[in-house]
């Protein structure tokens, strides 16, 4: 792995209630943090616990980000981590120590940034355990609660927890964690934060009232905003090309998706975001006035800058789009609008659906033309099964509307369903200088894919 596919953290590992903490022994007796490198680009709780394991063989858990916390006010030049060891009977190794948290002064640090961000930690953690700052997943001892708590959901199914657990993912207000049970079973657990915090009412409530569709609920933690599930047994589509389990997933979506039609209220009142189409053509002019001024902070060429004229034109074929696919008589029922492969389980014979923070309620086939999206990127081979699949979810819908109207909308589908992801992208009401490069850079590619959707649909209408 080369060296900039790496990044290096260094690591306040806390023990016995954050009283001592875990530090490298220098020479004439000064100190520095334990460091560690971890893959780029992956998560990074799961890696830095991996990595820990590996390295001193302790078991650990992510608290929280000091440098995050604190920024713009600590400057420094590292990666940084807290974290709280699960081994009450670890031992340190060879030049490894275990001090006294209160025992440490600034000039025990070889590294004036090392001693800071420990000074800050330590103050940080009181604050979260104290409860003046909110973080139930940054407070010492919090995975003994949570197992204490999961354990209790799971005793009433007949399961007992084992001691083996995988942390996915950490900040103060958000964990996903992967618990085994005694046996082959295991449960996974999610909380959230803002601003995912929807998705707590969004899946509790679905998943309740429409089990089919989602792993099976075994209890939510409303204080926590979380909930926990049972593992369900089946691969996650992003890993097979069997073109049976996307048609699987697109015929399941369709027996959901025709279940909550006229739900529009109660999938509302869940938290969905309103994506009604009416909606989506009400902010086709503001937001094609940001992205004139996003085009405008375009740092060279090629690619062509569109112009306010080229972007005036595009607003009237998505203004049309809009309009006739709003009156082809297809109703309104629920979407999803990270619906790829990453986030749906499924095999030959069942399908199950995850990670709901972008639920919202709008027309249907903008999820279906979503997902069709993701497997040209992954499978480009598969391009020619996209024709099979539109018929199998097509099917669903001819209670709804005649073969011409949904063949319309299958037309009109690819390009509303590119505005309704590039609006949905919130970095596009941040124009005028404050929208960050990366985010600027990808907005302007999905508005090019819109105007080129645009004259393959301005072309077949003339056709």
């Amino acid at each position: 792995m080369r060296n900039d596919e790496n990044e290096p953290y260094r690591l306040a590992i806390l023990f016995e209630e954050a009283s001592k903490f875990l530090l490298v022994c220098g020479t004439e007796g000064r100190v520095s943090l334990p460091e560690v490198t971890i893959p780029k680009w992956q998560r990074v709780a799961e890696s830095l616990t991996a990595r820990v394991k590996e390295s001193w063989n302790l078991d650990a858990i992510c608290l929280f980000d000091p440098v995050w916390e604190y920024k713009p006010t600590l400057d420094v030049r590292c990666n940084y981590q807290v974290l709280e060891s699960c081994d009450t009977l670890w031992e340190p190794q060879k030049n490894y120590a275990l001090f006294e948290t209160a025992s440490v002064s600034r000039e025990s640090f070889i590294s004036p940034e090392d001693s800071r961000v420990v000074e800050c930690s330590l103050r940080l953690l009181n604050e979260y355990n104290s409860g003046a700052t909110p973080g139930p997943f940054a407070q010492s001892g919090w995975l003994g609660r949570l197992r204490a708590w999961v354990q209790q959901q799971i005793g009433t199914q007949g399961l007992m927890l084992a001691d083996k657990q995988r942390h996915f993912n950490s900040s103060p207000c958000f964990n996903l964690m992967r618990f085994e049970t005694v046996g082959d079973s295991a449960v996974w657990f999610k909380a959230v934060g803002e601003p995912n915090l929807r998705e707590y009412p969004i899946t509790a409530g679905l998943a309740q009232d429409y089990p089919r569709y989602f792993p099976k609920l075994l209890g939510i933690h409303p204080e926590w905003h979380g909930w926990l599930t049972a593992e369900a047994n089946l691969p996650l589509l992003q890993d097979t090309d069997d073109i049976e389990n996307w048609k699987s997933a697109v015929e399941t979506l369709a027996d959901l998706q025709v279940e909550l039609v006229d739900r529009e209220k109660y999938l509302l009142n869940l938290g969905c975001t309103d994506w009604r189409v009416d909606q989506i053509t009400r902010r086709i002019d503001p937001f094609l006035t940001a992205l004139e001024e996003i085009m405008k902070l375009q740092p060279k060429t090629p690619p062509a800058i569109l112009s306010k004229c080229e972007l005036d034109e595009l607003g009237g074929t998505l203004k049309a789009a809009c309009q006739r696919l709003q009156v082809l008589g297809i109703p309104n029922t629920y979407i999803h609008g990270d619906f790829g492969p990453q986030n749906i389980l499924s095999s030959r014979t069942q399908c199950l659906f995850i990670d709901l923070a972008e639920s919202g309620v709008g027309h249907p086939f903008l999820t279906f033309q979503y997902l069709l999206d993701c497997l040209h990127r992954s499978h480009p081979e598969l391009d020619a099964t996209h024709s099979d699949l539109r018929r199998a979810y097509g099917t669903q819908w001819r209670s709804f509307a005649t073969d011409e109207e949904i063949a319309d909308a299958f037309k009109l589908a690819p390009l509303v369903t590119l505005l309704w992801h590039a609006m949905s992208c919130s970095g596009w009401q941040q124009s005028g200088g404050h929208l960050d490069g990366d985010a600027a850079k990808y907005l302007r590619s999905l508005v090019r894919s819109m105007k080129a959707r645009a004259s393959e649909l301005e072309y077949a209408s003339v056709a």
